[in-house]
């Protein structure tokens, strides 16, 4: 019995001994000989490809709203999608294969894993929306020829939404509302004209003194100005787009070339190890180097990304705006020329007809003024700007200064619907300063001199 006894508290006391070493084993960490710059950077790293996938969305949003793509993750593609395979027509390889390589990703750039991310299965960006396609006049829903829509091709073949997407905004419906409208404008100014013609006819019959039948002469002959105004500027218009148009075609082949890019396939996959190429562009080039393995290139080029995916969002707006002010500069267009001859009567200067011209103008013009500085500082500097991204930014971001200083230079700086930013600030300083002179006029009473 003592020795049964004895071989029981044997028993427990291993037990008890295997339970403490397991639980020792499982909670005393294994020794890890990395550095803690390598772990903290791999952390930031993370919470990097986090903010770079936030800009993914938006880039994803404006290919599907303003290209019509299929999904909202469009910006970036497996290695295995099938818009990557040779004959598959896509942008990103058609045409490609005889074409000079821009810029060469080397095969250990990003091939290994972090924390929480693989970064042996990098993706392939697919931007297709940009600012140089912006500039390049690639986007159906900037066109402002209300006169004679431009054709676009569809991202997709035969994908209804992307047929819809490459519809010019300037035609449809809204070319027939507008035409519409313009037809109704052009018989009120007539009729203003006529009623005009009235008035001058009978001024000059009740006019006693030669100098008052001279000027309402004068004014007979702003009045028949108008009147070949009311039915030719249509044709003003259509010379101005027409000049646009030319200069857009004229450069923006470079733009369509985009940046050639070879790189290697990942480690995992049937083409593991194998180099490929394909077609991007600054945004998508910023991305693709944002999906490196060290934790400093990875950082540097996302913030490189974001700050272009800003710039993207803010010509968007911009190029909106320019797209509704064209829209009712085209639809007003007769009502301008019925105020020529009361203008020129008044002061001898047709103010509303000049304002109007000055801004459609500078509206129609600003797509080949960024077109023709972008094509100068980045396409034709390509190795410049792919080699120093921070360069491609600034000479972005002097798109807008340098577009104030054209505007200087041709004495159009006094349009009031520029395509920056900066104009919402002058319009609040403006008002400020109306209201200020308000205020000075209120309970001063002027009297006007008596004549001697």
């Amino acid at each position: 019995m003592k020795n049964h006894t004895k071989f029981n508290i044997i028993q427990k006391m291993v037990i008890a001994l295997v339970i403490v070493v397991i639980l020792f084993t499982c909670i005393i960490p294994k020794n890890v000989y990395a550095d803690a710059g390598d772990i903290a950077g791999g952390l930031l790293k993370e919470v990097v490809q986090l903010f770079a996938s936030l800009g993914d969305v938006i880039m994803g949003a404006l290919n599907k709203f303003m290209l019509g793509s299929d999904e909202f993750f469009s910006a970036m593609l497996a290695q295995d999608d099938v818009n990557l395979e040779e004959g598959s027509g896509s942008w990103l390889v058609d045409g490609i294969q005889d074409e000079e390589v821009d810029v060469v990703v080397p095969a250990d750039y990003m091939d290994e894993r972090t924390f929480l991310l693989d970064a042996s299965t990098y993706q392939i960006p697919n931007m297709l929306y940009s600012p140089e396609n912006i500039f390049a006049d690639n986007i159906a829903a900037f066109d402002i020829n209300f006169l004679s829509p431009n054709t676009y091709t569809s991202i997709i073949d035969g994908d209804a939404d992307a047929t819809n997407a490459a519809d010019s905004a300037a035609g449809g419906e809204l070319q027939s509302t507008i035409a519409s409208w313009y037809r109704s404008f052009r018989n009120i100014a007539v009729v203003g004209l006529l009623s005009v013609l009235v008035y001058l006819g009978i001024r000059i019959l009740i006019s006693s003194t030669a100098a008052d039948k001279a000027k309402y002469k004068e004014s007979l002959r702003d009045w028949f100005v108008a009147l070949c105004l009311v039915f030719v500027i249509h044709f003003i218009m259509a010379g101005i787009l027409l000049l646009t148009d030319n200069i857009n075609a004229l450069f923006s082949a470079t733009i369509d070339d985009g940046i050639i890019v070879q790189a290697t396939h990942s480690d995992e996959g049937s083409n593991a190890g194998s180099t490929f190429k394909f077609r991007t562009n600054l945004v998508g080039l910023a991305r693709f180097r944002a999906q490196a393995d060290r934790w400093q290139d990875a950082t540097a080029y996302t913030i490189i990304y974001l700050a272009l995916v800003i710039y993207t969002c803010m010509f968007t707006f911009m190029y909106f705006k320019r797209f509704l002010w064209m829209a009712f500069f085209t639809m007003i267009a007769p009502l301008v020329a019925l105020t020529y001859p009361i203008d020129k009567a008044g002061d001898g200067h047709a103010q509303a007809f000049n304002l109007w011209f000055k801004e459609y103008t500078m509206n129609a013009i600003i797509q080949p003024v960024h077109l023709i500085l972008y094509s100068v500082f980045v396409s034709s500097a390509i190795d410049l700007a792919t080699n120093n991204p921070i360069y491609a930014i600034v000479a972005i971001a002097f798109l807008i200064p340098a577009e104030k200083f054209i505007k200087k230079m041709f004495r159009l700086d006094q349009s009031q619907t520029e395509g920056d930013f900066g104009s919402f600030a002058g319009g609040a300083v403006a008002m400020k300063a109306w209201d200020q002179l308000g205020k000075l006029g209120k309970g001063r009473k002027f009297k006007c001199k008596k004549e001697q």
